[in-house]
């Protein structure tokens, strides 16, 4: 019969091994990030840019359902284009796993108000495909995180019936 002091040793041998593997885990899946995150942001900005402008073509007349993508020198700029708008400042941080995000408000053509920090956290997901989750959302394709992007900019883009 084993005493407790052995099932007290074995229990904490047990748990060191499990956070050694823990930890490995972790390793490799900031490996994964660091490897794949480039290529998926860069998809992410490639499908703004065509979403933003399939939008305007196909609701010319409409400008809440419209938004302007600008590609900065650190990142990217998601921007509505009905006042009031959204304005997200995004930038890749691989080391961080996340994509910092800088929002405004713009009331006027003069007047921005802060209106916070976010991000976007990446993980990996037992796939191996990295998932961004915005906003309590997970995505695993660069279309599905920019139409989210594009609809919380727009806000819920719903649409009259004369815009269809």
């Amino acid at each position: 019969m084993t005493d407790w002091i052995d099932k007290l040793k074995e229990r904490n041998r047990s748990l060191a091994a499990s956070g050694q593997t823990q930890e490995g885990l972790g390793l490799d899946r900031a490996k994964v990030i660091r490897a794949k995150a480039p290529e998926f942001w860069d998809s992410f900005i490639e499908r703004l840019r065509a979403d933003s402008s399939k939008l305007r073509q196909a609701f010319p007349n409409n400008t809440s359902c419209q938004c302007t993508v600008i590609k900065t020198a650190i990142g990217c700029e998601l921007r509505g284009c009905k006042l009031p708008w959204r304005e997200l400042s995004m930038r890749l941080n691989i080391d961080d796993q996340s994509v910092d995000i800088d929002e405004h408000k713009r009331e006027a053509q003069d007047r921005i108000i802060p209106a916070g920090h976010g991000e976007i956290r990446i993980t990996v997901n037992d796939y191996e495909e990295l998932e961004f989750t915005y906003k309590g959302r997970a995505h695993i394709t660069p279309e599905s995180l920019a139409q989210h992007l594009i609809e919380y900019v727009c806000g819920s883009l719903s649409f009259g019936a004369g815009d269809q």
